[in-house]
C-alpha cells in the first residue's frame, strides 16, 4: 500500500517534470515528440508497474520464486505479443510499445493479486492491515532506499559517461552505448542470483545461523563470479560478432571491441559487490548497503572517470567502470567482515538473559554476605 502511494506521488511529480528531463536525458528535436509520448503513458500507468514489481518482490520474500517467475513470464510474453500487433498491425507507433507494456505489466499484477487471493500465499493484502507504523516504515525505507538510489544513480552515471563519450565524437558515443546494453546482460543476471538468495541470507540471519549465513554467501559469491566469468570470455573472444548484431560499422565494431574488453575485466567483481550489497540489506544494514551502491555508480566511479580519463585518455575512460567495480568489491568485503565480526562479539539473547539471572542471584545473595 505504501507503493501505491508512492506510485500515485510520482506519477504526478513525473509528468509535471517529464519535459525537463528529457531535455537532460539528451533528448533533441527530431525525437522529443516519440520520447514524451512513450514516457508520459508509461508514467500515467506506472502504479501498474510498481504494484507488480512489489507484489513479485512480496512473494519471492516468502520463497515463492516459481510463482514470481511464471508471473513475469506472463507479463513479459503478453507484452512481447502485444507490441508488433500494437506498433505494427494497429500503426499506434510508439505509443502502442508504451500501451503493450502497462498491459503486460497490469496481467502480472492480476496473477499475483490472484495468488494472494486464494489464500496460497502466507501473508495478507487485506487493507485492514495498513497502518502508518513509522517502525515498520522505517525498517522498509532504510533497506528500500539504498536499491532506489543505485537504479537512480545506474541512470545519471550512464548519462555522465554519455557526456565524456561525446567528448571523443559520435563514434564513441555509438560504441559505448552498444556495449552497455550488451553488458546488461550478466549484470542482470547477477543482479537475479544476488536477489535469489536474499530471503534466505535474512532468515540465517535472523536465526543467528551463522554456518548458513555464510554458506548463503558463498554459495552466491561462486555461482555469481562462474557467469560474470564465462560471460567475461564470451566478451573478450567474440566482441565483434556481438557488436555487428547490433550495427555493421567497422569503426563502430573497433571502438566497441575496446570498451568491451574493459568491462569484461570488471564483470567477476560485479557478482561480489551485489552479494554483499543484498547480504548486507537482509541483514538490516542501510548505511553500509547505501555506501556501496553509492560508490559503483557515483562516490567511487565520478573521481575514477575524471582522474583516469584526465591522466590516460580515452583508456582510462573506457577502463574507469571496471576499476570501480574492483573497489567497490573490496569495500563490500571490508563492511561485511567488520559487521560480521561485530555480530559474533555481541552476546546471544541466551548469553544476556544468563547475565540478567546471575545479576539478580547477585543481587539476592550480597545482603547476606554482608
Amino acid at each position: 500500500f505504501t507503493c501505491g502511494i508512492f506510485a500515485i506521488v510520482i506519477t504526478f511529480a513525473g509528468i509535471a517534470l517529464l519535459p525537463g528531463v528529457l531535455r537532460i536525458a539528451g533528448s533533441s528535436e527530431n525525437t522529443f515528440g516519440y520520447a514524451y509520448s512513450y514516457s508520459a503513458i508509461i508514467i500515467w500507468g506506472n502504479i501498474l508497474i510498481m504494484l507488480n514489481f512489489a507484489m513479485g518482490q512480496l512473494l519471492r520474500a516468502e520463497g515463492a520464486a516459481k510463482e514470481v517467475m511464471i508471473g513475469m513470464f506472463i507479463g513479459t510474453g503478453i507484452n512481447i505479443v502485444l507490441d508488433p500487433l500494437f506498433i505494427l498491425a494497429l500503426h499506434m507507433g510508439i505509443t502502442g510499445a508504451a500501451v503493450a507494456t502497462l498491459i503486460g505489466n497490469a496481467v502480472g499484477l492480476v496473477y499475483y493479486i490472484l495468488f494472494h487471493v486464494r489464500k496460497k500465499s502466507f501473508i495478507s493484502i487485506s487493507l485492514k492491515r495498513f497502518s502508518l507504523n513509522w517502525r515498520v516504515h522505517s525498517e522498509i525505507l532504510k533497506i528500500g532506499i539504498p536499491t532506489s538510489l543505485n537504479q537512480i544513480l545506474m541512470s545519471a552515471s550512464f548519462a555522465f559517461i554519455n557526456s565524456i563519450a561525446v567528448t571523443y565524437g559520435d563514434i564513441v558515443v555509438a560504441a559505448m552505448g552498444i556495449d552497455m546494453r550488451i553488458a546488461s546482460i550478466p549484470i542482470m543476471l547477477l543482479i537475479g542470483t544476488a536477489t535469489g538468495i536474499q530471503p534466505l541470507i535474512g532468515y540465517s540471519y535472523g536465526a543467528r545461523n551463522t554456518k548458513r549465513l555464510k554458506d548463503t554467501i558463498r554459495g552466491g559469491i561462486i555461482v555469481g563470479t562462474t557467469i560474470a566469468l564465462f560471460f567475461a570470455m564470451i566478451f573478450i573472444i567474440f566482441p565483434k560478432p556481438l557488436i555487428m548484431a547490433f550495427i555493421n560499422n567497422a569503426e563502430v565494431i573497433a571502438i566497441g571491441a575496446k570498451i568491451m574488453f574493459a568491462l569484461a575485466v570488471g564483470l567477476p567483481f560485479i557478482g561480489i559487490q551485489m552479494v554483499f550489497m543484498v547480504a548486507l540489506q537482509a541483514m538490516g544494514k542501510g548505511g553500509p548497503s547505501l555506501i556501496i551502491s553509492v560508490s559503483r555508480q557515483g562516490l567511487i566511479f565520478i573521481p575514477a572517470i575524471l582522474i583516469l580519463n584526465s591522466l590516460f585518455g580515452f583508456n582510462g575512460f573506457i577502463y574507469a567502470q571496471s576499476t570501480t567495480d574492483f573497489f567497490t568489491a573490496i569495500l563490500s568485503l571490508t563492511f561485511f567482515a567488520i559487521i560480521l565480526r561485530a555480530e559474533r562479539e555481541a552476546p546471544t539473547g541466551k548469553q544476556v538473559r544468563a547475565m540478567q539471572a546471575e545479576g539478580r542471584l547477585q543481587e539476592q545473595v550480597s545482603p547476606m554476605d554482608n
